[in-house]
C-alpha cells in the first residue's frame, strides 16, 4: 500500500465514523421523540362543573414565564412531570404541546402511560378573572395556572391529540355533593369508589418516594407495579364516571 492509498483509507474511515456518530444521533432524538404530548387542554363546551371558560378570554402572559406541566393539580416539585413547549387555539381548542421529564420517575412513568394510551386527559389549573354578567357560568377571562395530567378530566373534551380534576380533592368534592342527594346503597357505592381510588394513589406515591430515595432495591419490579397500580386507577376513574352519570340520572 503507497501513501496515498493509507491517507484515502484514513480519510474514509474518520468519515464513516462521523457518519456514524450523526447516524447514532438521530437515533436518540428519535427515541426522545416519544417523551413529547399534544393535547386539548380546553374547549368552550360545558364542563362537568357546569361552566365554560372563553377560548378568546385565556391569559397565557404568566404561565409562559414557567409552563409547568404537573400530575394531579398537585402543586409540589416532585409533581412537575414535563413542560409545555407551544399554547395556542386552534379550530376551536386550547392546544398545548409539550416534553415529559426525564429525570422525575413520576414523569417518565407518565410519559409510558401516554405512549401506551393508557393516560391521554387532561386538566387545566386557573383563576377565574372575569364572569359574564348574566350568566355567572360563564367564565370570560382567566389566568393559566399550569397543565395536569389526570385520570378523569372536568372538561371531557380535554384529551391527547396524538379532564377540572376529580383525583384527590376532585373526587372529594365531586363525591360529597352527590352524596347529599342519594340513597343510602348508592352512598355506599360512592364511598367505596373514593377509598379505592385515593388508596391506590397512595400506594404509587409511596412506590415512587421510595425509588427516589433509594430505599428500593429492585427499582425496575417497583416502576411495573406504579404503573399497573396507576392503570387500575385510570381504570377505576372510568367506573367512577360511569357512576356518576348514572346519579345525575337518577339510576
Amino acid at each position: 500500500m503507497n501513501e496515498l492509498q493509507a491517507k484515502f483509507l484514513a480519510i474514509s474511515e474518520e468519515q464513516a465514523k462521523s457518519i456514524q456518530e450523526q447516524l447514532s444521533s438521530l437515533e436518540i432524538k428519535g427515541e426522545d421523540s416519544n417523551r413529547k404530548f399534544r393535547v386539548v387542554a380546553s374547549t368552550e363546551d360545558i364542563d362537568r362543573s357546569g361552566e365554560v371558560i372563553k377560548l378568546d378570554g385565556w391569559d397565557f402572559e404568566n404561565y409562559k414565564k414557567n409552563p409547568v406541566v404537573i400530575a394531579n393539580h398537585i402543586y409540589r416539585i416532585e409533581n412537575i412531570v414535563g413542560r409545555a413547549t407551544k399554547i395556542g387555539i386552534e379550530d376551536g381548542r386550547l392546544v398545548i404541546e409539550g416534553v415529559f421529564s426525564k429525570s422525575n420517575p413520576l414523569g417518565i412513568l407518565l410519559a409510558d402511560l401516554y405512549d401506551e394510551g393508557m393516560v391521554k386527559t387532561v386538566s387545566v389549573g386557573f383563576i377565574p378573572k372575569q364572569r359574564q354578567e348574566d350568566n355567572r357560568r360563564i367564565i370570560t377571562s382567566a389566568e393559566l395556572l399550569e397543565l395536569s395530567f389526570v385520570a378523569v378530566p372536568c372538561n371531557p373534551e380535554a384529551l391527547s391529540l396524538d379532564q377540572k380534576e376529580l383525583i384527590q380533592k376532585g373526587i372529594e368534592a365531586g363525591i360529597l355533593q352527590l352524596e347529599k342527594k342519594e340513597e343510602p346503597e348508592q352512598k355506599s357505592e360512592l364511598e367505596a369508589f373514593k377509598a379505592e381510588i385515593l388508596g391506590e394513589i397512595h400506594e404509587v406515591k409511596a412506590l415512587l418516594q421510595a425509588m427516589v430515595d433509594g430505599n428500593t432495591k429492585q427499582k425496575d419490579e417497583a416502576n411495573i407495579i406504579a404503573k399497573e397500580t396507576l392503570q387500575s386507577i385510570v381504570r377505576a376513574g372510568n367506573e367512577g364516571l360511569a357512576m356518576f352519570k348514572k346519579a345525575v340520572r337518577g339510576g
